[in-house]
């Protein structure tokens, strides 16, 4: 019986994240332990239906090419029953797939075993799940040629007792990559800044928040943080804040005038996103992050204009001259802005000083904007 697995490969996973080459240590060892032509630590993302290989021995480059679309192919039994068979701390083998499913051939049956197993002589295989989250799965992998026989109960027995060690080591290496991610993306930085700042992922799920933005989140007027993810407290607002990061995660425009976001209490607060590209962690595929910036929103001048024009009777086309002036124009590129002659912009703007009993243009223009009233 082999059932506990040697000391040197047990120091070997736990060493592997700490040393260059640690998990080709580890692989070889596997080999060893367990006869096996191909040893493989990897992940695959069932979103992006793609692999990441950690460490891989007893596979080609040629072969590697080849892996996702014949993995990831409708009748390939493992990809299918991903939810039931990939649990963390599982063993599986053929065999156990051949008892779950009630099927003895239907892994060979599939495309994955004809056209990817088969001709690189991979006939028996054994493999366990040290992580699964979120539609990504961290799979250990070993293959056995056909002259060899399948893995048995012992084999079975030792990749279990292998587990939990996997599980361990490869949750250091992810907290590790996640410290090494947090510190490339400089969040520490956020934290000095007078507006307020949150990273979340795609779904919203709030990873950092400066101290501007805690104090918003405590007050609860506008923001809240609810199970983990950020969100408006009030509707539509809540969900125009999850489309814009949807938004900006899938890389679509961003709303350059930003949006604002309304309380509970008439207050607003702007925000504005942007997408963060990470790449990828060294372990786990990085979810796409979004940087999002809030600011005290600020009144609308137009809404100050309007009241101006409606308080001395403006026409439209005074109106539009006068927003041209109070944006800073001088008088003739405010008539070419209107469509206008200069003349007629000269006359138009003779009609706003009487009606605002003004003399000058910059009177005007400092009544327009608030700095007088009348």
């Amino acid at each position: 019986m082999r059932t506990q697995p040697p000391d040197e490969l047990i120091e070997a996973i736990y060493a592997a994240p700490m040393e260059g080459g640690g998990w080709r240590n580890a692989m070889r060892l596997l080999h060893e332990r367990y006869g096996s032509n191909m040893e493989a630590l990897y992940f695959l993302d069932f979103a992006a239906r793609r692999t990441r290989v950690i460490e891989l021995q007893g596979v080609t480059s040629g072969w590697l090419q080849q892996f996702n679309p014949l993995y990831f192919h409708p009748d390939n039994p493992w990809a299918r029953y991903t939810a039931q068979l990939h649990r963390p701390g599982t063993v599986r083998t053929a065999e156990s797939l051949a008892r779950f499913t009630g099927d003895p051939d239907i892994l060979r049956r599939s495309t994955y075993f004809n056209e990817w197993m088969r001709p690189q002589y991979f006939a028996h295989t054994i493999g366990v799940t040290p992580y699964s989250q979120r539609g990504v799965v961290a799979n250990l992998s070993l293959f056995r040629p056909s002259e060899l026989p399948p893995f048995d109960d012992d084999d079975v027995a030792g990749m279990q007792a292998l587990a939990p060690h996997f599980q361990r080591a490869l949750a250091f290496c992810i907290r590790l990559d996640t410290a090494r991610q947090s510190e490339r993306l400089c969040l520490t930085a956020l934290d000095s800044l007078p507006e307020g700042y949150a990273l979340v992922d795609d779904r919203g799920a709030l990873r950092h928040a400066n101290p501007v933005l805690e104090r918003w989140l405590q007050d609860g007027t506008v923001l809240e943080s609810r199970a983990g993810r950020l969100r408006a407290r009030v509707q539509p607002a809540r969900q125009a804040l999850a489309a814009l990061i949807a938004d900006a995660a899938l890389g679509l425009a961003p709303r350059n005038d930003g949006l604002a976001v309304q309380g509970v209490d008439g207050s607003a607060l702007e925000v504005r996103a942007i997408p963060v590209r990470g790449g990828t962690l060294g372990y786990v595929p990085l979810r796409t992050y979004v940087l999002l910036t809030f600011a005290q929103a600020r009144p609308d001048p137009d809404d100050d204009l309007r009241s101006v024009g409606e308080r001395h009777r403006f026409t439209r086309a005074e109106s539009r001259l006068a927003v041209q002036l109070a944006a800073g124009c001088g008088l003739r590129e405010a008539a070419e802005r209107c469509g206008i002659g200069y003349g007629t912009a000269r006359g138009y703007l003779k009609i706003l000083f009487q009606k605002t009993r003004t003399h000058r243009q910059a009177e005007l223009v400092a009544l327009l904007l608030g700095r007088r009233h009348s």
